[in-house]
């Protein structure tokens, strides 16, 4: 999960096990040392669950964080809070955030049809990142959204 195979990765993926595996295969392909554009298309046409999907960039730390025993631990405390206090929706907020990021894009990945979310991990170290928030209240009334950016200092 979060590193899938590339078109070109796929190929040569499929002329090295070809090739290990002693497979007569088109001399085009042991010139470029992977197999063709015509293989690959067949290969998506044989597996009708997969297909090109252009991934969400992931950050490694998001990756790390956010796994199941820190969701329970989160969901307890979360529990015990609310048992302790009397909230009403108006009370509690929901704030959603996303990254924008003015320069990376990543390459289209091989993944299963029909999956909601294909995730690469990338570096966060290069391009601008512009926050865009959104906060809502448990009771369905919602607050302004906000952007917060990085500004440069003119010399």
């Amino acid at each position: 999960m979060y590193h899938g195979l590339t078109p070109t990765a796929t190929r040569r993926l499929a002329y090295e096990f070809a090739d290990q595996n002693h497979l007569k295969v088109p001399d085009s392909w042991k010139a470029n040392k992977l197999a063709g554009k015509d293989w690959f298309t067949g290969f998506l046409t044989r597996q009708p669950e997969l297909c090109i999907r252009t991934p969400e960039n992931t950050s490694l730390a998001r990756i790390s964080s956010f796994n199941k025993s820190t969701v329970g631990i989160f969901q307890a405390k979360l529990e015990e809070i609310l048992k302790r206090q009397e909230f009403t929706g108006s009370d509690i907020f929901n704030l959603d955030e996303t990254g924008v990021t003015t320069v990376q894009k990543t390459q289209k990945v091989v993944a299963t049809k029909g999956q909601h979310q294909v995730g690469k991990v990338v570096s966060r170290e290069r391009g601008e990142l512009v926050t865009q928030v959104g906060i809502i209240r448990a009771n369905g009334r919602n607050s302004s959204s906000s952007s917060l950016g990085v500004s440069k200092k003119k010399i």
